[in-house]
């Protein structure tokens, strides 16, 4: 039995006992047909636990509600002849239908369906931990259901098409978005990673996706961010996270801190939304079982050298006018050191975002492409997953990343292209990696890739402790707790409207 059909007779029987409530304080002919649709009712809640339950079960409420049937029928009689009884066989009829909605409250063979939106394979990591426990749970019936998305023109237009449901690993079932009616299902919970719906200027999930959209037909909407988010100056700067329309739709917002909670609420968004339970991209640092393969090219260019990955995220691409400059000279400084080997690895939708906003970079995008591709200690990583080049890799070079809030966990170097460790008191700390090696410090690239070769890493020890201390559920838990706490909020409300938002 689904849960929402449940939670339909919980409210049948609620009305049922406002009506016998309405009737013992009138007189038999005022009441006298609330009392026959009282019985209506009971048959009602029969057929429907009879179409939804096993035979054993349905066997066994089915003589709850005979039972009910002749007690509100000995009421009846006792009402219409005005005897002293009446009012005993009122509290009778409570009981009974309180043992009724007791017993329903814990059925088991109530089933929670839960279905998981994620669109880009490469962010599954977001949802992944929630997952993994959402289907280790009896009570509960999962899918994964990737939805297909569109990169934009110069335009802002949908343009290209992408799927990436056979991109998953094989260990996670897919189910097509062509077998899975989302109005007719009505699942129980909704998980999304993408809150951005119409807005954002790279890419687009397909529009029937849209959060105002799904929450038209589920109880539980959850967003759970596909980033770790990392330090704002001020509450307002992070508005345009916290305001998305994903978030604004959605019933439970999960956050990794309580820093970042507190960011949300600042911003207006309601504090029983929000919930600090961390990121389950940290649970996939740490519960990751997967056997990774490492391609060929990578395993015999690798052999005897530090590798030192360079990962360049959409922000800086965005904020500095010479980026492809910088990007550049970096590479070149990296390849021309034979002891490391480069491992450059742009952001999945760094090239979307140069087509879609920055098109005049795109030739000298293509020629550092070829440019790595081509060189005897270079490889380009193109892949939707992170793991193999987090996995292979010493150290890693990056501007301001999510991905340096998960690299972290390897207790590898980082050294970080933007910002500076003197700005940690001057900010909200949703996340610390302060700890970490920062080019405006006066630590360049030569001097970073001289440490990585020493094995020097003086920093690795407080790099660790300040980010663990900044997050919740560090040990890898936030997938089963956040699982347990949506799991349990939904038990506690018999409808979507007892759900706030």
């Amino acid at each position: 039995m689904r849960l929402y059909v449940r939670n339909n007779i919980l409210e049948l029987i609620n009305t049922i006992t406002e009506g016998i409530e309405y009737i013992n304080k009138e007189n038999y002919e005022n009441s006298r047909l609330l009392i026959e649709d009282c019985f209506y009712a009971f048959r009602s809640v029969s057929e429907i636990l009879q179409k939804y339950l096993s035979e054993k079960r349905f066997t066994h409420y089915n003589e709850l509600i005979i039972s009910l049937e002749k007690a509100l029928k000995k009421y009846n009689d006792s009402k219409n002849d005005c005897k002293e009884g009446s009012e005993e066989c009122f509290n009778i009829l409570l009981h009974l239908l309180n043992n009724l909605k007791n017993t329903l409250q814990d059925e088991p063979e109530v089933k929670i369906e839960i279905l998981f939106l994620p669109y880009k394979s490469s962010m599954w990591d977001s949802l992944e931990s929630i997952w993994v426990a959402a289907k280790d749970d009896s009570r509960c019936d999962c899918y994964v259901m990737p939805i297909p998305y569109y990169d934009r023109d110069e335009n802002r237009q949908l343009a290209e098409f992408h799927y990436e449901g056979e991109q998953f690993p094989n260990y996670v079932p897919i189910t097509s978005y062509l077998d899975y009616n989302i109005a007719e299902r009505r699942p129980d919970v909704i998980y999304f990673h993408n809150p951005y719906d119409g807005n954002n200027l790279v890419t687009s999930v397909a529009p029937e996706y849209y959060s105002d959209n799904l929450k038209q037909y589920t109880d539980m909407l959850v967003y759970v961010p596909y980033f770790i988010a990392g330090a704002y100056r001020n509450a307002k700067q992070a508005s345009s996270k916290c305001l998305a329309s994903g978030v604004i739709n959605a019933n439970r917002v999960i956050v990794q801190s309580e820093v970042l909670r507190d960011i949300y609420i600042r911003n207006g968004i309601s504090p029983k939304k929000v919930i600090a339970l961390g990121s389950p991209k940290i649970d996939a640092v740490l519960n990751d079982n997967e056997t990774l393969e490492i391609p060929k090219e990578w395993k015999m260019k690798i052999t005897g050298k530090k590798v030192i990955l360079l990962n360049s995220s959409i922000g800086a691409l965005l904020n500095n006018p010479n980026y492809m400059l910088d990007l550049e000279k970096i590479i070149q400084n990296i390849l021309s050191n034979k002891d490391v080997l480069l491992l450059w690895r742009p952001h999945p939708l760094l090239e979307a975002t140069i087509k879609s906003m920055r098109n005049n970079f795109l030739n000298a995008y293509n020629k550092l492409k070829r440019a790595v591709k081509n060189s005897e200690n270079g490889i380009l990583d193109q892949s939707s997953n992170s793991k193999s080049a987090v996995y292979v890799s010493n150290a890693m070079i990056s501007d301001n990343s999510s991905l340096i809030r998960t690299y972290i966990m390897s207790e590898k170097p980082i050294l970080i292209l933007e910002s500076s460790n003197s700005i940690k008191h001057q900010v909200l700390l949703s996340c610390d990696i302060y700890s970490c090696y920062f080019y405006n410090d006066g630590i360049s690239v030569e001097k970073f890739i001289e440490m990585v070769l020493e094995g020097e890493d003086p920093m690795i020890d407080n790099r660790v402790c300040d980010y663990k201390n900044s997050l919740v559920n560090i040990d890898g838990s936030c997938g089963i707790n956040t699982h347990r706490y949506i799991f349990n909020e939904l038990q506690s409300c018999i409808s979507k409207h007892n759900i706030e938002k």
